[in-house]
């Protein structure tokens, strides 16, 4: 195993819906969507993304250098995406040598054939953060910190810049200290 991978971490939306399967699964298959829903989204609305390539685990180990060089960065964010289940993975900031290490600590050899992977292009975070858009006017939401978004994801950071729509269309900017009007 590699010990670069290796690390602490804050509990995530993955163990969140795998603890709730117990409690509530329709709840918990809401939170454990299938990332590729959100891609298409993102795509369907013309939003700005990174470069990706998506295919059959198995396929991509057969052959990773035509993936890697479809995206064209040095680092990489991969998603590892079950067909069927539970068990999705996703790590960002891997070298290609990392993106092996990740998928060898993460899935067994005799599972490789029941996941899909998407590589995407990484870059250093400057800003992290996610947005929300409702079909009124005024659900608009957007909560960014320095770095990466996963600490606000998982309740452990507190978003340094707020940003929310008013009914009017205008938009009301805060940072931690100040209140949205």
């Amino acid at each position: 195993m590699s010990e670069v991978l290796k690390k602490k971490r804050s509990p995530d939306i993955n163990d969140w819906a795998r603890t709730l399967y117990f409690y509530n699964p329709g709840l918990a298959r809401i939170l454990d969507e299938d990332k590729r829903v959100g891609i298409k989204t993102v795509e369907e609305l013309g939003l700005p993304q990174y470069k990706k390539t998506e295919a059959e685990l198995v396929d991509f180990l057969e052959n990773p250098e035509q993936y890697f060089d479809t995206v064209g960065s040095r680092k990489f964010y991969i998603n590892l995406i079950p067909k069927w289940g539970t068990g999705r993975f996703g790590e960002y900031n891997l070298s290609r040598e990392e993106v092996f290490s990740h998928i060898e600590n993460k899935i067994k050899t005799a599972d490789f054939s029941r996941y899909i992977i998407i590589v995407q292009q990484y870059f250093k975070n400057i800003f992290g953060g996610s947005i929300v858009v409702g079909q009124e006017i005024d659900q608009v939401e957007a909560e960014f910190r320095h770095k990466t978004m996963s600490g606000i994801a998982s309740g452990f950071k507190t978003p340094e810049i707020i940003i929310k729509r008013n009914e009017y269309g205008e938009f009301r900017f805060a940072n931690l200290s100040d209140q949205i009007s």
